[in-house]
């Protein structure tokens, strides 16, 4: 599988935050996983993290970001974490449904 940079960047920001984890944390994530992110990461991108500030403050990638947080919520989350997060995704997913019926309403398309 190849990939752009912008995605190879962000699977080595994944790499470098999932090598932060506990051990007992990193077994949770399969090695398949980590070996298709690993293979796909920028050798040549040298991101670093600081454990000593706010995972809000490393400047990780939007692209890192999605990634981080469905391994979070797949392999990391307890039930009622993971309950928790699939609310708030089904909410998101609401409003965007809601918002593109709006904007392109089915029951109006022929009216026009």
């Amino acid at each position: 599988m190849k990939v752009d940079l912008e995605t190879s960047n962000s699977y080595t920001e994944v790499i470098t935050v999932i090598n932060t984890l506990p051990t007992i944390d990193r077994a949770k994530i399969p090695d398949k996983l980590f070996n298709i992110i690993k293979e796909n990461s920028n050798p040549n991108y040298n991101f670093q993290v600081d454990i000593l500030v706010s995972m809000n403050a490393w400047k990780l990638s939007k692209t890192a970001k999605l990634i981080l947080a469905t391994i979070y919520r797949d392999y990391l989350a307890n039930e009622t974490q993971n309950q928790k997060i699939k609310r708030v995704e089904q909410q998101q997913n609401q409003k965007l449904e809601d918002i593109a019926r709006q904007k392109y309403n089915p029951d109006d398309i022929f009216k026009k």
